[in-house]
């Protein structure tokens, strides 16, 4: 479908989301993606330019470029060898070290994607491919309050979660 609206990127380059409306867009877009994985589709790089939001304040997740089926052992590997598959700003430790993914995959990359709509950049910092791949293992994004005390703990809470190391202690 053709869907007039910009992305969800372009939106946040004039300033981060208020935590309501932010919460509401990823709320609404976290029910897609999980249909997709009802589907057994994942998506692989989800990031706020792969979110359309229409005239009506929807989003709508495009580019469906690098999903793979869930069930599909060859999504848990890269794509092509040496290469990594995604935005490492938005990509979760298991795809960047190629180990199995499934939902929790997409599940982190849309809090990370939250994370910028609140605080108005992602939670790696863009930088040096090395350097942002370096981060997604091993450093910790600023907490969300600490960066926009506005956000409601609760809020906070669940970017923590869905941005946790470890696939088992986010949502599945």
């Amino acid at each position: 479908d053709l869907v007039a609206g910009t992305s969800l990127d372009r939106i946040l380059d004039a300033e981060p989301l208020e935590p309501t409306r932010a919460a509401r867009l990823q709320a609404r877009a976290a029910r897609a993606v999980h249909e997709a994985h009802l589907r057994g589709v994942l998506h692989r790089d989800l990031k706020p330019s792969n979110i359309l939001v229409d005239a009506d304040d929807r989003p709508w997740i495009t580019d469906f470029g690098l999903a793979r089926p869930i069930t599909d052992p060859g999504a848990a590997r890269l794509t092509i060898a040496g290469t990594t598959v995604g935005t490492p700003p938005y990509m979760p430790p298991e795809q960047v070290t190629g180990e199995s993914l499934d939902a929790r995959t997409d599940v982190y990359a849309l809090g990370a994607t939250l994370y910028e709509c609140l605080v108005g950049r992602p939670p790696i910092p863009w930088g040096a491919l090395p350097v942002m791949l370096h981060q997604v293992l091993h450093g910790t994004p600023r907490a969300v309050r600490a960066a926009s005390p506005t956000v409601p703990a609760a809020l906070e809470a669940i970017v923590a979660t869905a941005l946790a190391k470890a696939p088992e202690r986010r949502y599945p």
